[in-house]
C-alpha cells in the first residue's frame, strides 16, 4: 500500500571523490487534494553547492522534482536524507551513497615467523588516501590456522571460473578431513556444505560434451584444468560428499583419450602435463604404473611440480623405489638456505605450459611438500619447506588461487605428521614503537583463530612505518602483514609494468556512427561535446600485448553518471561455425572468439572481460553504456593483468566525462583544493607539503598547489591551506594568515673545520627565535619553517639530511628533503612543529663530502618561517659554515732491506 506523501532521492549508484552532479529529489502527493510543501536535502558525504529547502506545489496524484547540485567529498558510505513537509503531513527517507576515492590501489605485503622477533617496514606516501587505506596483520600460532587463512582467501575470492570454483572446493574438502582426523575444530565448517553444493552444480554445468573443462563454460577444453577438476571431485567424494558418477566417468574418458595420443600431430601431451594427469588417475584409483614408469626416462624434461606428481603416483601404485629415486632428484634441486627450502620455476620461462598450468614457485614447493610428507615425513628439509611457504603468504593466502589451493593441501598433509600442536608463549605487536596488540597462546588455545589486527589509514604515519612482532616462550608464531592503499594523482597517465608489454587505452565514442567524440581524452580538459542524458556511448578498450598471455582480466571502471548495458551474452556453442538447419556451414563464426573474450561481467561500477588466451598484438574490446545523470564525473583508469601473474599489468589514463553540465551548479573556486572535493582538508595540506620546493629542482610548480599563485610552492602556500582547513567551496576559505611578530634565525655549525677530500662530514642546523621586537617576552616556538641551503657543487656534495628526533612527527616538507647537487642547493623544512621547543634547538644534520681542495662554504640561501597560526615571521641565516677541504693523502709503509 502506498502512503499519502512520498519522497525519495534520485541517486547515482556510486560517486567518485570530486564528482560534481545533479541530485534530484522527487515528492509525490496521494492525499487526493493539491498541496504546497517544502523539500529538504542533507548529505553526510557531499558538499551541496546550492543548499536550502525547495518550495514545491504538489497536484493530486502527481509528483514534482526538487533540484540540487553536489560534489562528492568524503570517501566511504554516507547517508543522503530527504524530507517532505506539508500541511497534511510529510515523509522522510535516508539512503546510502558510496563515494570511492579518486585513486588507484597499491599493495604491500610481508610474511614470516617471529623467531622470536620479526620486523617489517613499509612506506605511506603523502598521496595515500587515508580513509581508504588500512593495514591488516594476521597471526597464526600453528600451520593449522595458516590453513584457515588460506581457505578464507579462497572462499572470499570474487570471481568464479572453473579453476577458482574448484580451488574453493578442493582445499575445503581436504582441510575438513584433516581437521576431523586431528581433532581440531574447523572454523570454516559452517561454510563448507554450501561451498560444495554450489561448486558441484557449477562444475556440472561447466563440463563440456567431450568430458573436459575449460577456464569458462564455453571455453575450449583444457587437459590440465580437466585433470585438476577431476582430482578435486575425487577428493570431494572421499570427504563424504555425493559426486555425480557420470560426470567423473566422462571426465576420465576424456583424460584417457588425450593420454592415448603420443605425438604432436595428434595432440600429444607435454610430459609435465602427462605426469600430473597420471597422478590424478592414480589418486582416483585408476593408476597406470607402466605409463608412470615410462615417464622416468623423461625426468630431465619434468619441472619440480611434475616430478613430485610422478613420485606420488609411483608410490601410490606400488613402486616406492622409483618414487624415492625421483624424490632424490628433487631434493638435489632444492634452493636451500639455513631456514628455508623451495623449488623455483625455470628462470624467465613464459612458455605456454607455465601459463596454462598456472605455475609458480609456491605451487611447485607445495607439491614437493606433499611428496616429502608421503614418502619421507621426517626428512630434515620438511620444516624448511613449511617455513618457506608460510613466509610467502600474501594477505592470508598465496600469490593466486591455484598456489593457495596447493599450499593448503601441502600444509594439511604436514599437519598430520608434525608435532606443532604444542605451545606456551606470549606475544606483543608494536607499530612505530607503540603497542597495538598482545596475547598469550597455550596448547589449549593453539587452534583458536586470533582476531586480525586492523590499523586504519589515519593511524599510520606518513613515510616509513615499522611493525615489530615479539614472541616470548616455546612455540611458533607466523604472521602476514598486508597494507592496502589508495594513491591519489591529479590525473593518471597511461602506464604499464616495466618491460612486460601490456598496454591499454580507453576512448568513448557516440554509439551512433558519425557523431563526434563525446568525452575527454585525459585529465580534466574536455574534448568534443558533452553528452546528453540518455545518450548511448561505445566504450573502446584498446589493448596491446607484447607476448602471448593466458588467463587475462580486463577491468574498466565506469564513471558514476553511466549505466553499462548488457547488449550481448556469451553463446554456449562448442564449435567455430554456425550450422543452420540442413547441416550446411555458412561460415559465420558464432564462438566467443569473434568478440575476443570468454566472458564479460557487468557490475554497478565496472565491467570486466576475461580472456583465456590473449595473443601478442593489438586487440579491441567494446561495450555500451548510457549517460544517466547530469554532471562531471571521473573515469578511473582501466587495468589489465593476467590473473595468475599480477606482476604483469597495464593501466590506462583517467578521464573526465561531462553529461549535460548546464544542469548542474558551477563549482566555486577554492584555492588549495588539490583533490577537487570542494573542501580544504588535511589531505590537501599534505599534497602541498609533498610538492614543497619543486621550483628548487627547476620543475614547473603544480598550479593546484601554488595557492598564492607566485610561481613557486613554498611555506606560505602550506600555511594558507592549513589556516583554512575545514572550509568548503560554499562556505569560503576566510582570510590569509598574514604576518606575525617575531624573528627566526638559522645557524649552521660544522662538526669539523678541516676535512680531507672524499671524506664525509656533517653540519648541524640550529634555529633560535625571539618574540616581539622589544624582546621583552619569550616567543612560542615556530609552527614551521622552509630552508634552502646553497653550496658550490664543484666543492661540496650533499649526501643526505637527518632530522632531529623532535621533528620526526612533524609534517616534513618535500617528503623529507630536496637535494640538487648539480645546481648546488639543498632544501628542507617542517610544518606543525611540536610546541615547546627551546630556542637554539637542533633541527637537522646535513652530511656532505668535500669534492676537491678549497675553502668550501654551506650557506642559507633562503629562509621562511611561520608561527603556530601560520603567520609569516622574519627569517634569516646567521652566516655560512666554512670548511677547509684538504688534499687527500695516502701513507705507505717504508720498508728497509
Amino acid at each position: 500500500m502506498t502512503q499519502d506523501l512520498v519522497t525519495r532521492p534520485l541517486l547515482p549508484r556510486f560517486t567518485v571523490a570530486g564528482d560534481r552532479f545533479a541530485l534530484d529529489v522527487i515528492a509525490q502527493n496521494f492525499t487526493g487534494q493539491p498541496l504546497n510543501g517544502t523539500v529538504g536535502l542533507q548529505a553526510s558525504n557531499l558538499v551541496i553547492l546550492d543548499p536550502g529547502v525547495r518550495a514545491v506545489g504538489l497536484p493530486t496524484a502527481d509528483g514534482k522534482l526538487a533540484h540540487w547540485s553536489a560534489v562528492a567529498s568524503i570517501v566511504g558510505s554516507g547517508a543522503i536524507t530527504c524530507t517532505l513537509e506539508t500541511s497534511a503531513g510529510g515523509d522522510a527517507v535516508a539512503l546510502p551513497l558510496q563515494t570511492k576515492p579518486f585513486a588507484v590501489p597499491e599493495r604491500w605485503s610481508a610474511a614470516g615467523q617471529a623467531d622470536p622477533v620479526a620486523a617489517a617496514t613499509f612506506n605511506v606516501p603523502a598521496n595515500a588516501v587515508r580513509p581508504a587505506s588500512r593495514l591488516t596483520l594476521r597471526l597464526s600460532p600453528s600451520v593449522a590456522l595458516g590453513v584457515v587463512d588460506g581457505l578464507a582467501a579462497l572462499i572470499d575470492y570474487p570471481y568464479g571460473c572453473v579453476e577458482q570454483t574448484m580451488s574453493r572446493m578442493l582445499p575445503s574438502a581436504v582441510a575438513a578431513q584433516a581437521y576431523t582426523r586431528l581433532g581440531i575444530p574447523n572454523p570454516k565448517a559452517q561454510q563448507i556444505p554450501e561451498i560444495m553444493q554450489q561448486g558441484l552444480q557449477k562444475l556440472y554445468g561447466f563440463q563440456q560434451t567431450n568430458g573436459s573443462w575449460g577456464w569458462w563454460y564455453d571455453d575450449e577444453g583444457d587437459i590440465y584444468l580437466s585433470a585438476y577438476v577431476l582430482y578435486g571431485l575425487t577428493m570431494v567424494r572421499q570427504a563424504g560428499y555425493a559426486v555425480d558418477g557420470g560426470v567423473l566417468q566422462r571426465g576420465f574418458d576424456y583424460l584417457d583419450g588425450r593420454l592415448a595420443h603420443t605425438d604432436s600431430v595428434t595432440g600429444g601431451l607435454d610430459p609435465r602435463v602427462r605426469a600430473y594427469v597420471l597422478y590424478v588417475k592414480s589418486a582416483a584409483g585408476h593408476g597406470d604404473l607402466a605409463a608412470e614408469r615410462n615417464l622416468l626416462a623423461a625426468q630431465g624434461k619434468l619441472d619440480a611440480f611434475a616430478q613430485a606428481a610422478l613420485a606420488l603416483s609411483l608410490a601410490q601404485d606400488g613402486d616406492s623405489a622409483a618414487a624415492n629415486g625421483v624424490l632424490d632428484r628433487l631434493l638435489a634441486a632444492a634452493v636451500e638456505t639455513g631456514y628455508t627450502a623451495y623449488w623455483p620455476m625455470a628462470a624467465d620461462d613464459r612458455s605456454g605450459y607455465l601459463w596454462r598450468t598456472i605455475s609458480s614457485a609456491e605451487k611447485n614447493t607445495a607439491m614437493v611438500l606433499r611428496a616429502l610428507v608421503a614418502l619421507r615425513p621426517h626428512q630434515p628439509v620438511v620444516p624448511k619447506v613449511v617455513r618457506w611457504l608460510m613466509d610467502h603468504r600474501v594477505d592470508g593466502g598465496w600469490r593466486d588461487t591455484q598456489a593457495t589451493a596447493f599450499a593448503v593441501q601441502g600444509l594439511v598433509d604436514y599437519l598430520g605428521v608434525s608435532a606443532e600442536l604444542q605451545a606456551d608463549f606470549t606475544y606483543q605487536i608494536t607499530l612505530n614503537g607503540q603497542p597495538i596488540a598482545m596475547g598469550r597462546i597455550t596448547t589449549a588455545t593453539l587452534t583458536t583463530p586470533i582476531t586480525p589486527v586492523v590499523v586504519a589509514g589515519e593511524n599510520l604515519r606518513e613515510g616509513s612505518n615499522e611493525i615489530r612482532i615479539e614472541r616470548d616462550g616455546a612455540g611458533q608464531l607466523y604472521y602476514t602483514a598486508a597494507l592496502r592503499q589508495e594513491l591519489f594523482y591529479d590525473s593518471f597517465q597511461s602506464v604499464s609494468s616495466i618491460d612486460q608489454g601490456l598496454q591499454i587505452t580507453r576512448t568513448y565514442q557516440m554509439a551512433d556512427p558519425g557523431t563526434p567524440a563525446a568525452t575527454a581524452t585525459g585529465g580534466s580538459q574536455q574534448v568534443g561535446f558533452p553528452l546528453g542524458v540518455g545518450d548511448v556511448v561505445e566504450v573502446q578498450l584498446n589493448v596491446t600485448a607484447r607476448e602471448d598471455t593466458w588467463y587475462v582480466l580486463l577491468d574498466d571502471p565506469l564513471p558514476a553518471g553511466f549505466e553499462a548495458l548488457n547488449e550481448r551474452t556469451n553463446p554456449i556453442i562448442y564449435g567455430d561455425f554456425l550450422y543452420p538447419p540442413g547441416g550446411i556451414s555458412i561460415g559465420v563464426p558464432t564462438f566467443w572468439r569473434q568478440w575476443g573474450y570468454n566472458r564479460k561481467d557487468i557490475y554497478d561500477d565496472h565491467v570486466t572481460f576475461f580472456m583465456t588466451y590473449l595473443a601478442a598484438g593489438e586487440h579491441q574490446f567494446t561495450y555500451l553504456a548510457r549517460a544517466t545523470t547530469p554532471g562531471e564525473f571521473s573515469a578511473l583508469p582501466s587495468q589489465i593483468y593476467p590473473m595468475y601473474a599480477e606482476d604483469i599489468w597495464g593501466r590506462s589514463a583517467s578521464q573526465q566525462v561531462q553529461i549535460a553540465p548546464e544542469r548542474v551548479a558551477a563549482r566555486p573556486a577554492l584555492a588549495g583544493d588539490v583533490d577537487r572535493d570542494c573542501r580544504l582538508t588535511d589531505f590537501d595540506m599534505r599534497q602541498v607539503a609533498a610538492a614543497w620546493g619543486q621550483i628548487l629542482q627547476g620543475a614547473t610548480p603544480q598550479a593546484s598547489r601554488d595557492v598564492d599563485d607566485n610561481g613557486r610552492i613554498d611555506l606560505m602556500d602550506l600555511a594558507v591551506v592549513a589556516a583554512h582547513e575545514g572550509g568548503t567551496c560554499v562556505s569560503g576559505q576566510g582570510q590569509d594568515p598574514g604576518s606575525g611578530e617575531g624573528q627566526v634565525t638559522f645557524s649552521l655549525r660544522p662538526a669539523v673545520t678541516k676535512v680531507a677530500a672524499g671524506q664525509p662530514f656533517t653540519v648541524d642546523v640550529y634555529a633560535s627565535w625571539t618574540g616581539a621586537p622589544t624582546g621583552m617576552q619569550a616567543a612560542a616556538s615556530p609552527g614551521g619553517f622552509g630552508l634552502t641551503l646553497s653550496f658550490d657543487p664543484a666543492q661540496l656534495h650533499v649526501m643526505g639530511i637527518e632530522w632531529s628526533a623532535a621533528l620526526r612527527e612533524s609534517l616534513l616538507l618535500g617528503g623529507q628533503s630536496r637535494i640538487d647537487n648539480v645546481a648546488g642547493k639543498a632544501g628542507f623544512g617542517a610544518f606543525r612543529m611540536p610546541p615547546g621547543m627551546a630556542p637554539g634547538a637542533r633541527l637537522a644534520t646535513v652530511t656532505l663530502i668535500g669534492q676537491r681542495p678549497a675553502q668550501a662554504e654551506l650557506a642559507v640561501a633562503e629562509a621562511q618561517a611561520v608561527d603556530a597560526a601560520g603567520r609569516r615571521l622574519q627569517a634569516m641565516g646567521s652566516g655560512a659554515a666554512g670548511v677547509m677541504v684538504e688534499e687527500s693523502r695516502s701513507w705507505f709503509p717504508l720498508i728497509y732491506k
